[in-house]
């Protein structure tokens, strides 16, 4: 059996159907041939190739939307290089009024991010257990923040530049959108981080280095820099290396991943990744040295008070940036390598919570003249065997009939 649709765009279309191309006569739509009353116009330009049947190359010029195969529950045409290089870089985001709200979403929200949990940490430094009021902190903001972010649009809420890197690399944002949500939530950053500065206490600010990400005390001698109480770089970048990607793991789960997010909801995913950042800020906190920061996991975080207070945070600070970005990668392609499925790009809100488009209804191919004769073979067998079976029970209620007659009389 083969499926069969039709493909016009300006003039003469093309015609697939079981690996011959013919001509038709309609003009710029789509129409499926399981259901002949329905078709509706394909907006060209999304970089789709005409179907290149058996060999056959493609007609130049012809372009279609993947979405309008999806809702026929029929595979799309391959992408050409090019295609795949618009989808990639999506310059289209540029006029998308979704994208510059996701992006003022990601500005704002990580400026209150980041003015919280420095003020937060710097609320519960002098705590008798302080790693777990930290950790606490960081559940907290986390949380509260992305289910903010995410009620005022949820195609924002990354709060998180390796968020927003790791769905370029897997391919549910383009690089245009990655590129405006980062630099929103550098720029985020920098402005929460100079608010906090004038909140807080300034012994908090020389003492803490305002709440920046640190590998512990370092110190400068004729050999260079040295870490006596604090991680090496090395084990500063496994330890970045390792918690990112569990924190990526959990995001993915619960969040980025919008068939996992439909099913999950904002506040549980809101909800499971602040209690895994805090969680892996705790464990990392009281790993080798209590000088050590613990694992910062997001470099935009820790970008912000190494520009505002400056002085040690720059040192090494290229291990906040190297190691999350690379946990990025790796986890982007084991999820090209693992995921069999086309990720999805969404643009409005309305498509988070729409639920997967319904696969078409193929019919049932004809049966033939030998499956017809099985059929009234098996048919006229049931009957037999229910008409036994009738004559079974009957004779089996006029036994009991017989025997309950006696004890009646």
């Amino acid at each position: 059996m083969s499926s069969s649709f039709q493909i016009e765009s300006g003039g003469a279309g093309t015609s697939y159907r079981s690996g011959e191309l013919q001509p038709v006569t309609h003009s710029g739509r789509y129409r499926s041939n399981h259901d002949p009353s329905t078709s509706y116009y394909i907006p060209t330009g999304s970089g789709y190739q005409s179907p290149p049947v058996y060999g056959q190359p493609p007609r130049p010029g012809m372009a279609m939307d993947e979405e309008a195969f999806k809702d026929k529950g029929l595979p799309a045409p391959p992408l050409t290089w090019s295609g795949r290089m618009e989808r990639f870089l999506g310059l289209m985001d540029f006029t998308n009024c979704e994208v510059w709200r996701g992006t003022l979403v990601e500005l704002v929200g990580f400026s209150a991010f980041q003015f919280a949990l420095i003020t937060g940490i710097a609320a519960c430094v002098d705590f008798k257990q302080r790693g777990i009021a930290i950790a606490l902190v960081y559940f907290l903001v986390w949380a509260a923040c992305i289910l903010a972010a995410l009620s005022v649009w949820v195609g924002a809420g990354h709060l998180n530049p390796i968020f927003t890197y790791t769905t370029m690399l897997t391919g549910h944002t383009t690089a245009v959108r990655a590129m405006l949500y980062m630099a929103a939530q550098s720029l985020g950053a920098l402005i929460g981080t100079l608010a906090a500065k004038q909140v807080v206490a300034r012994d908090f600010v020389e003492k803490n280095s305002l709440a920046g990400c640190l590998l512990g005390e370092v110190v400068r001698t004729s050999r260079g820099l040295e870490w006596p109480e604090g991680l090496t770089p090395r084990a500063g970048l496994i330890s970045e290396i390792f918690f990112t990607f569990l924190l990526i793991f959990v995001a993915y789960s619960t969040l980025l991943e919008p068939g996992n997010f439909r099913q999950t909801g904002p506040i549980l995913a809101a909800l499971s990744i602040g209690g895994a950042a805090g969680l892996f800020t705790f464990i990392s906190s009281q790993l080798k040295s209590p000088y050590y920061s613990g694992a910062g996991m997001n470099p935009a975080r820790c970008l912000g008070p190494a520009i505002v207070q400056g002085s040690t945070l720059w040192d090494c600070h290229w291990v906040f940036w190297a190691g999350p970005f690379i946990a990025g990668t790796i986890f982007g392609v084991v999820f090209r390598l693992v995921a069999n499925k086309q990720p999805q790009m969404m643009t409005t809100e309305e498509e988070f919570y729409a639920p997967p488009p319904p696969q078409a209804v193929v019919p049932a191919p004809a049966p033939t003249p030998q499956e017809k004769r099985m059929d009234v073979f098996l048919h006229i067998k049931a009957m037999l065997h229910r008409s036994e079976s009738e004559r079974e029970r009957s004779r089996s209620r006029s036994r009991n009939l017989v025997e309950e007659m006696p004890s009646q009389l």
